[in-house]
């Protein structure tokens, strides 16, 4: 899995911030996970995907018109959906987790490497990182029990 995003905003840090608790947590049932924190340089991680089944994006969507959901929504957001979007999507890196899924599939286009994009939704990012402006725990706890989810051995 792979955290995204920089501390020096609070909405950006989301994926930074799970990644970070998800290492403090980890536990057995997650001895197979590699976690890269990437901050906002994904173009360096392209060329490891193709080495893992599963690599889960961790990263703030910015979605002013609240077509994915509601300011602070945590969401999984599967390959398919995610090519679909524009490339003109809003993001809050030059280069988006959509991007670097496309770049990955035509640099490996027979990967077998499943993405999910696991999103905070917000409508703006807000600079800070401290007192009024923290990410809710809350929130980065939604983002923790989903990646866990996503790495949980599937039911028949």
């Amino acid at each position: 899995m792979i955290g995204l995003g920089s501390l020096l905003s609070r909405d950006d840090a989301f994926g930074l911030l799970v990644l970070d608790r998800l290492l403090q947590q980890k536990t057995d049932s997650l001895p197979d996970a590699n976690f890269i924190q990437a901050d906002t340089d994904l173009i360096s991680q392209i060329d490891r995907f193709s080495q893992y089944s599963q690599v889960i994006l961790i990263d703030t969507v910015l979605d002013p018109d609240g077509g994915l959901g509601h300011r602070g929504d945590v969401l999984a957001i599967n390959e398919d959906v995610l090519l679909t979007w524009p490339e003109t999507s809003p993001s809050a890196h030059q280069f988006t987790p959509l991007m670097a899924v496309k770049l990955f599939r035509k640099l490996y286009p027979a990967a077998d490497t499943r993405i999910t994009l696991v999103a905070y939704c917000t409508d703006r990012v807000v600079m800070g990182t401290s007192g009024s402006n923290a990410l809710e725990d809350h929130i980065i706890d939604a983002g923790v029990r989903l990646v866990r989810s996503l790495l949980s051995p599937q039911s028949p």
